[in-house]
């Protein structure tokens, strides 16, 4: 539950994607408690057994590390599954609006929307469409 308004927020899978090293990304707005249904299993918290999933892939094949080439994180490895769009993101999310799953550590994860990620190589994506609330 999206504790601001009480109000489930979901996405909707729709296919993978290889986004290409050294690609641009920025964390998307308002995705926090997001909820992933596939195949009758919910995925919440856990988005990057979501990611491992819907794209087949295992955090080994990107050597077990955050996929942003710039993560200054201690913890590099402490991964969860980010929800990333191709342009610096204005508002929160829009109905329809695509997103990507990747893995990226916590801290970047949190680091805000504003922030440069760069993908430190090819990475398969979970593409998904924001249902919204």
């Amino acid at each position: 539950m999206n504790k601001e308004n009480n109000m489930e927020l979901k996405s909707e899978y729709v296919e993978v994607e290889v986004l290409g090293y050294g690609l641009p990304l920025y964390n998307a707005i308002g995705s926090s408690g997001d909820k992933v249904i596939y195949e009758g299993i919910e995925y919440d918290s856990t988005m990057i057994n979501a990611w491992e999933v819907l794209t087949g892939s295992s955090t080994i094949q990107i050597g077990g590390q955050c996929c942003n080439q710039h993560c200054t994180s201690s913890h590099p490895d402490d991964l969860v599954g980010a929800h990333v769009v191709l342009s610096q993101p204005t508002q929160a999310l829009q109905p329809d609006e695509e997103f990507y799953i990747v893995p990226l550590c916590r801290g970047c994860n949190s680091s805000g929307p504003g922030k440069n990620i760069q993908l430190r190589c090819a990475v398969k994506a979970a593409r998904m469409s924001w249902i919204g609330k």
